[in-house]
């Protein structure tokens, strides 16, 4: 069984994908390892993770050697490291002597030689971010490629320097055109990365008089950005990046309803419906608009820049796709009903899913709740964990009001289970075993 786990945000197919190669993003901001990894999560994959010593190379050549940086690298619970977005530990870079500490409250960082060292979680230092390359085999104009990577990924790449260019490169390498589509557009007036990353010193295109050659292509013989027909058929690149699983997608009533009460009905924010070149009002995520909650007049305008947002009153309207408004996301949440430890429950969920489940708020425990109907167990583990004197969700998310636990629990009772009958977080023995929830982005 799965539901639909909706977030509301406020700000002011099927094809031949070639390879998987982690694109590298040095940050150079001084945060604590926990607040460097949700800040990645944010606004990439997850801290960086590092399998083999092309990819620390390349990590190092991201950024600035001499800075001591953090990598995804933990100390779990289990007593090993562990890397944060789940991946098994199959490639180690430590300095000499190390690691020092061997603490659940140790991370691993970059030292000044490339190598590893590890230390106090909350200290601030850089770091690096990753995000996924994939390479797509198929021919197709510059409109279906930014669809196909929005529906199975997350966009089409940018290329935004130098560096990014040379870490693209790897993934092309099995390309089948000359050229291939870039997440680069010419839009009112200006060039622009449909990311909204910044556009940096590689794009040196003039204004676009023809609308129809107004679609940036990367050239692999040449190295350059030029611009191209867009409808032109080509190889393309996506990014992957995962924080979520996309803009909300709504079938029915009952999750338009839920939709509205994750967030504040009487902003007007972004669902993930649009108008695509075909003339179809069309889901983010590729599935059919088979419900739809149109306020009465609507729709005002049927073109293929337009999107769908909510209205004050919970109907919907639509609008040109650039403005600038609140949104609403969604992930999946997944009953698991084996009964495993903590620990056991949450390299489950890393391992098939994106993690435990968290419990933000009073709507994110009633969406939970309808996901908990077959539980077999009384409780069941969450993603709430207590660590160097403070409870938090390792996803990073905040807190929230729900949590009002023991200030220091005993040293096995440290993990976060919800009590299905009373509704309420409780700590728990990491040793128990019980069923869990995942969530998948």
């Amino acid at each position: 069984m799965k539901s639909l786990f909706f977030i509301f945000l406020m700000v002011v197919g099927c094809g031949v994908a070639v390879g998987l190669t982690r694109e590298y993003i040095f940050l150079p901001y001084h945060f604590s390892w926990y607040s460097a990894q949700s800040h990645c999560r944010q606004h990439y994959r997850d801290l960086a993770t590092v399998t083999s010593n092309d990819e620390n190379k390349r990590l190092l050549q991201s950024g600035l050697s001499n800075f001591d940086s953090w990598i995804g690298l933990y100390m779990s619970y289990s007593g090993t490291w562990t890397w944060a977005d789940g991946d098994p530990l199959l490639y180690r870079k430590w300095n000499e002597g190390s690691p020092y500490f061997i603490y659940n409250n140790t991370c691993a960082y970059t030292y000044y030689n490339g190598f590893w060292l590890n230390g106090y979680y909350d200290n601030g230092k850089t770091f690096y971010c990753y995000r996924f390359l994939i390479l797509v085999k198929e021919n197709k104009t510059w409109e279906e490629a930014q669809e196909f990577c929005r529906t199975n990924y997350t966009g089409l790449a940018s290329v935004t320097s130098e560096w990014s260019l040379r870490q693209l490169n790897l993934e092309t390498v099995g390309t089948e055109t000359e050229s291939m589509w870039t997440g680069l557009r010419f839009m009112n007036g200006q060039w622009v990365w449909v990311s909204g990353e910044q556009l940096g010193s590689l794009v040196s295109m003039s204004s676009c008089q023809d609308p129809s050659s107004c679609c940036g292509a990367l050239n692999t013989t040449t190295n350059t950005l030029k611009n191209q027909n867009c409808n032109e058929k080509m190889n393309f690149i996506c990014y992957w990046i995962q924080h979520y699983r996309g803009l909300a997608t709504v079938t029915y009533k009952e999750e338009h309803e839920r939709l509205l009460q994750s967030g504040l009905s009487r902003y007007y924010s972004w669902i993930g419906l649009y108008m695509s070149y075909s003339g179809t009002w069309t889901w983010a995520d590729g599935d059919p608009s088979l419900f739809q909650k149109w306020n009465e007049g609507s729709l005002y305008f049927q073109y293929n820049n337009y999107c769908a947002y909510t209205y004050y009153n919970g109907l919907w309207l639509d609008g040109y796709c650039e403005n600038g408004k609140s949104f609403y996301c969604y992930r999946f949440l997944i009953l698991v009903k084996e009964n495993k430890t903590w620990e056991e429950a949450q390299e489950f969920c890393r391992t098939n899913y994106t993690g435990l489940a968290s419990v933000t708020s009073e709507t994110s425990l009633r969406q939970l709740n309808l996901e908990a109907v077959g539980t077999e167990t009384e409780s069941v583990w969450t993603r709430l964990c207590f660590m160097n004197g403070q409870w938090f969700w390792v996803s990073g998310e905040q807190l929230g009001s729900l949590v009002s636990m023991p200030l220091c629990p005993a040293l096995s009772y440290r993990c976060g289970s919800l009590n299905i009958t009373t509704n309420t977080l409780k700590n728990q023995n990491c040793n128990e075993k019980m069923n869990f929830i995942c969530y998948w982005a």
